[in-house]
């Protein structure tokens, strides 16, 4: 059988400002790509990056020892990466792309993170039927997962977990709404957390203006660009940061001019959207901290999560049979 394995790194191995500088320079990962597998002699090669982790994976006919892959991965990016092999790592891939390693269980972004990295190693040429096999499986599990489970709800996913954050603030106005910088799925899983009673008097900011406009009309909110949103200082309730960005877009500084001291702000982001020491004039929650948020019934998460891992070794097992080789 062919071998598998996965580099992985994560911010309870190297803290949340190391992973975002990792995730940072592994952005764009054709280059990247070519050179682990060149590195490692790996046949296939792709590259999974979430809220929390980023994983490496590779597949071919052999692969070297673990410290000639660890080697390759620290060439890419200087960190404390791990390995993890062949049934280790497939049942890692199933975890991921089931959420239960995601920094709120249960998060409903992972899904099309998976199939994202699937699709761009596949156009890059860098996956093939062995890698393309293992994330159609994940997939397929975690579908399972979303559509026969309420995992997101027994697990409280991170846009509830942000959007509760929020709950102590004062009541957003038109003159000082709350501020949600992003327009992708993470920006619009926030929008359809937020309860009835915060669903008025928010402002959307993103880079494009149409793009910007038409998402936040959907989404019954004001819009923004982020140049003019950055040039200015209008008061805000609250903040919720969910964007792409290589350094902080608010500093701490800029965020005291317009939010009152203590106002609930939360920050998303991989890399940092807000900088780091902004704690120190606004209520901020980041993921470290968003990720110890206690789920709402304790009792109902490690049923479905002992389920679900119930079906994960099921998943493995079968492709274990169907590939003929005795676990």
């Amino acid at each position: 059988m062919a071998a598998f394995a996965l580099l992985g790194l994560d911010r309870h191995g190297c803290g949340l400002d190391e992973l975002g500088r990792v995730a940072a320079a592994l952005r764009s990962p054709a280059a990247p790509l070519v050179a682990i597998r060149a590195a490692t002699g790996a046949d296939e090669a792709a590259l999974l990056s979430t809220c929390n982790r980023i994983e490496i994976l590779l597949a071919g006919a052999a692969l070297p020892a673990d410290a000639l892959l660890l080697a390759g991965a620290r060439a890419l990016a200087p960190a404390a990466w791990t390995v993890r092999r062949d049934q280790a790592a497939r049942r890692h891939l199933l975890r991921v792309a089931c959420s239960l390693e995601s920094a709120a269980i249960g998060e409903a972004q992972i899904q099309g993170q998976v199939r994202d990295a699937r699709n761009t190693a596949h156009a890059l040429g860098s996956a093939g039927p062995l890698l393309l096999a293992a994330f159609d499986l994940a997939l397929c599990v975690g579908k399972k997962v979303r559509r026969e489970t309420d995992l997101a709800r027994c697990g409280l996913d991170l846009p509830h977990r942000a959007v509760a954050h929020l709950r102590r603030a004062a009541p957003p106005t038109p003159a000082r709404p709350i501020a949600l910088l992003g327009t992708g799925a993470l920006a619009a899983a926030v929008l359809a957390a937020r309860p009835k009673e915060l669903r008025h008097d928010w402002i959307v900011v993103g880079r494009d203006r149409a793009r910007t406009a038409a998402f936040a009309a959907a989404h019954g909110a004001a819009a923004d660009s982020t140049a003019r949103f950055l040039g200015t200082a209008s008061p805000l309730t609250a903040l919720i940061a969910a964007t792409r960005c290589d350094e902080p877009l608010l500093t701490a500084g800029e965020l005291a001019a317009r939010c009152a001291p203590g106002a609930p702000v939360v920050d998303l982001g991989l890399p940092r959207n807000l900088a780091a020491d902004a704690r120190d004039v606004v209520d901020l929650a980041d993921l470290a901290d968003l990720e110890r948020h206690a789920p709402g019934d304790r009792h109902d998460l490690a049923t479905t999560i002992a389920l679900i891992e119930q079906w994960i070794e099921q998943a493995l097992a079968r492709r274990e049979r169907h590939s003929g080789v005795t676990p």
